[in-house]
């Protein structure tokens, strides 16, 4: 028991409802190219994928006291809790964040997101880290209780 609060975990996937919509289009566009036996099939079928797989990983451990964060299974950031000065929720959501996903930097910050950022880190060192959580309010509170 005591492990499991130890740890958090979120997995932000980098679609919604609207999407959806996109996805459902592509998909019948490249039924359609499939049955043309077009080349055209293969970038489409590649690009849904992505869109479908594209998610953020966010892991807190207290115990090895790191927060672990992946884009599509890739360790994109790995910091220590001793060089996060501090964390908060943003109160301002931006345009390139809300309607998309990706890993971009934006406000003088690297963002890692699937729409909004809600989860920015100011670190030590004065950079600053925005990413997509699914439980913002939780990660705050546990990362500004270890620093």
């Amino acid at each position: 028991m005591a492990n499991q609060q130890s740890r958090l975990h979120s997995q932000v996937f980098g679609y919604n409802a609207a999407r959806w919509v996109w996805i459902a289009v592509t998909v019948a566009i490249t039924i359609w190219f499939f049955l043309m036996m077009s080349w055209m099939a293969f970038p489409i079928v590649i690009v849904t994928a992505i869109v479908v797989l594209f998610h953020i990983d966010t892991q807190l451990d207290q115990k090895q006291q790191t927060l672990k964060i992946k884009v599509l299974w890739v360790p994109v950031k790995t910091c220590n809790f001793a060089n996060i000065k501090e964390a908060a929720i943003p109160q301002d959501p931006l345009p390139l964040e809300r309607n998309t996903f990706g890993v971009h930097f934006v406000g003088g910050a690297l963002s890692m997101h699937a729409g909004a950022a809600n989860l920015a880190l100011e670190m030590t060192d004065g950079k600053t880290y925005r990413v997509t959580v699914d439980r913002p309010q939780q990660f705050v509170k546990r990362l500004n209780n270890a620093a």
